[in-house]
């Protein structure tokens, strides 16, 4: 018999790709809606915890996701366009 090896489920903390608020949270010590009122400016926040906010998101390169923000605001903010034919010369640029 052949000696298979089993593939071990990946946490998801090795699947993800990215830094969340959760992950800037624990770096400035605040909870994710603290993090969430400082990147969305929708509250008065302690100004040394928006400070620690700021710190976190510089040191650990954050990056907002756009798919994950048009998800939870239900706003995408895109535009979808049909056509027959694309190759036709109206669309030429």
């Amino acid at each position: 018999m052949a000696d298979r090896k089993t593939k071990q489920p990946q946490s998801a903390e090795t699947v993800r790709d990215g830094v969340t608020i959760d992950d800037i949270a624990k770096r400035a010590n605040v909870s994710k809606s603290t993090v969430s009122r400082v990147l969305n400016g929708s509250a008065v926040v302690n100004q040394q915890k928006q400070d620690a906010v700021h710190q976190a998101v510089i040191d650990l390169d954050y990056t907002p996701n756009m798919f994950a923000q048009g998800l939870a605001s239900g706003k995408s903010m895109t535009l979808g366009i049909l056509t027959q034919n694309i190759g036709s010369p109206f669309y030429a640029a």
